[in-house]
């Protein structure tokens, strides 16, 4: 009986020890299948609809990522209410697409695909359901955001009703002169922002390329004549004596412009507008007006040959170093918010440092600007969004210089036939006027190292 008993209980023990390693394997193979072949368990029924699941957003489709909700994972409770909302596509009606509030958002990558920021979503509330073997979700979702997003464009570019940002100052010292000069083949308008106390810096601008400002010189290899004016736009500055030195500077130069505002980095947008104006009102005979920062070098001549290669059309051209779909900051010193600048990309545009507008649309971007909000990027408003609505073209030239330039080497500016350079200091600006004018001098005796 014993011996009975003794082997009965070890069959036992053997069975419990076969089923409990059938179950551990199964249990494997489960994960293990899972895992690799996600397809197959692709959407799983819940009591709030068929919800993606998050291993197969991940396996299936790398392009879409999920945001975080306090944790590693979306909140189930969150995931709860965000479903039992009715209607069709609810975040996808939100006011704008690109708040990260909206729980939608997207990005393009380098290879320019679209990268979707989604969270986990029912396939009920976006009113489909894809087939079994086609990933039409996805597809679905991007082209409803390219439509979201071109309407969010549409409705930005379109100019106001009334005037949201109005440029009504008035010129206290109007420069009236500057453009009263006869208008030869070419003439082409160097407008300089400046800081009403930076006076020895306009000084040293028109003792180097501004000095062509005070007469005509005819284009290499050619008998097109061109006429440069020279224009300095100032705000108030408060101070007695600044004040008392740039009415000085006018009556001795004329080429001062002081219009009432006050000076500040986040007045450079509307400082450019008022230059708009003004060239709208005194300066309309204009061919060009080139824009140009304090620290800037300008090759004049370099300049109207590239232009006279460029001649605009009806819609006009704008014409600089080309920057290409830049991402909005939102933070920092070129940061805004999303209630001056709601989209997430810039349209194209110039940089800012030193940048061309042909003078037939100037009008027209000076007007239109007043019934858009004031956005105080001022290059990205002004060649970018401005050039986009009147419809001008946009031109890459070669040779204009842009944020992140070096400080130029003079003999290499002239070498390489550079337009522009920036980050320039006076006693630089010094040498590149004495490189552009005296080369073989200046630069073949010493074998390009000065």
């Amino acid at each position: 009986m014993r011996c009975r008993s003794s082997t009965g209980e070890t069959m036992r023990r053997t069975i419990r020890l076969s089923v409990y390693i059938t179950l551990v394997w199964t249990v494997y193979v489960v994960l293990f299948l899972v895992i690799s072949f996600p397809e197959a368990f692709d959407e799983h029924k819940s009591s709030h609809g068929y919800i993606r699941s998050a291993l197969v957003f991940r396996k299936q489709r790398p392009n879409i990522t999920l945001p975080t909700r306090k944790g590693n994972s979306p909140s189930q409770a969150w995931l709860r209410n965000f479903h039992s909302k009715k209607g069709n596509l609810t975040a996808l009606e939100a006011e704008q697409l690109d708040t990260v509030d909206t729980n939608v958002d997207y990005v393009v990558t380098e290879t320019g695909k679209v990268k979707v920021l989604v969270v986990n979503r029912t396939i009920k509330a976006a009113g489909k359901k894809p087939e079994k073997g086609k990933d039409t979700y996805n597809e679905n979702l991007i082209q409803t955001l390219r439509l979201r997003r071109e309407d969010n464009e549409r409705r930005y570019y379109t100019p106001r009703k009334t005037k949201v940002n109005p440029i009504d100052h008035e010129f206290i010292i109007n420069g009236a002169q500057i453009c009263t000069t006869d208008a030869k083949y070419m003439t082409i308008l160097v407008a300089i922002p400046s800081i009403p106390s930076h006076y020895f810096i306009r000084d040293a601008i028109r003792k180097t390329y501004g000095s062509y400002s005070k007469k005509s010189f005819l284009i290499e290899h050619s008998a097109i004549e061109v006429t440069v004016r020279l224009m300095f736009l100032v705000g108030k500055d408060g101070d007695i004596n600044t004040d008392r030195i740039v009415r000085n500077e006018s009556r001795v130069y004329g080429d001062i412009v002081l219009a009432d505002f006050v000076e500040s980095y986040r007045n450079l947008t509307r400082k450019m507008l008022i230059a708009l104006k003004w060239v709208s009102i005194y300066c309309s005979d204009v061919d060009f007006v080139m824009k140009v920062d304090e620290d800037v070098f300008v090759n004049i001549p370099q300049l109207a040959k590239n232009l006279h290669r460029r001649p605009y059309g009806i819609k006009g051209s704008v014409y600089g170093y080309i920057n290409v779909h830049l991402s909005v900051r939102r933070k920092g010193k070129w940061g805004i918010s999303k209630d001056e600048f709601p989209l997430t990309h810039y349209p194209n545009y110039a940089s800012g440092n030193s940048y061309v507008i042909s003078g037939n649309i100037i009008p027209r971007m000076y007007m239109i600007s007043e019934y858009l909000p004031y956005m105080p990027i001022e290059d990205a408003f002004i060649t970018g969004c401005l050039a986009r609505i009147v419809e001008a073209k946009v031109v890459s030239v070669p040779g204009f210089t842009y944020w992140f330039d070096p400080e130029p080497n003079p003999c290499q500016f002239v070498r390489d036939k550079r337009i522009s350079a920036t980050h320039v200091t006076t006693t630089v600006m010094e040498k590149l006027w004495k490189a552009c004018n005296s080369y073989s001098e200046t630069c073949v005796k010493y074998n390009f190292t000065k």
